[in-house]
């Protein structure tokens, strides 16, 4: 799932990177109508493009493909601000809002064993190991 879910998230990242580096029209136009001067929309597809090959090289050690997702996130959530202050409707949106979706579900599995996940465990593993007198119930 998660190999599946980096793959749909850099080929996000890659798509809309690839039309902002070729100067897409339609990319031309969105970058007019959020007020942002062409060179700095064309710095977002290099952003977008690094993002796209940190997660797969994610892929290989998942450590590595952590800091490319967290900054597409970050990217997607000015994105986000952007289509707002431009006045925009949810559905101009909703390329952003999927993408930042895909992002937050592509986040790798969690190294922490799993009695980290629930925080008064260590305390019952504690207590069957010293064979410690459970606290008396009222």
């Amino acid at each position: 799932m998660f190999k599946t879910l980096s793959l749909l998230l850099a080929a996000a990242c890659l798509l809309p990177a690839i039309a902002k580096l070729r100067s897409h029209p339609k990319m031309l136009a969105s970058a007019s109508h959020v007020g942002i001067a062409w060179p700095r929309y064309h710095l977002i597809g290099v952003a977008e493009l690094a993002a796209a090959a940190g997660v797969l090289a994610g892929l290989a050690w998942v450590p590595l493909g952590v800091a490319p997702a967290s900054s597409m996130a970050v990217l997607l959530i000015g994105a986000l601000a952007f289509h707002r202050r431009a006045g925009d409707r949810l559905q101009a949106a909703v390329p952003a809002l999927l993408s930042l979706s895909l992002t937050s579900l592509s986040a790798p599995p969690s190294p922490l064993p799993a009695s980290a996940h629930r925080p008064h465990e260590h305390i019952r593993l504690r207590r069957q190991r010293c064979l410690l007198p459970r606290p008396y119930q009222v």
